[in-house]
């Protein structure tokens, strides 16, 4: 019941939370960048004990980085 409103930006900086596409799915997560084996990983930071997610050129999976979250708007539902 939140609202997440983003910066399109396909390439936004390293840690910064992002709106991922995989697979038609759309997900917020963090980015980080591994240059020297040149993948990216996003990294859950819910409540809840999720695994990174690994992309990189072999994975063949429909990857696409839709926009960098500006501000999460609580609503007063969330809040109890």
């Amino acid at each position: 019941g939140d609202y997440v409103i983003i910066k399109q930006n396909s390439q936004p900086a390293d840690g910064k939370y992002v709106v991922s596409v995989i697979d038609g799915m759309a997900n917020i997560k963090r980015l980080k960048f591994n240059p020297q084996e040149d993948y990216y990983a996003l990294i859950s930071e819910s409540t809840e004990d999720h695994p990174p997610i690994f992309i990189d050129e072999q994975t063949g999976t429909d990857f696409l980085i839709s926009g960098e979250v500006v501000q999460v708007i609580k609503t007063p539902s969330n809040y109890e």
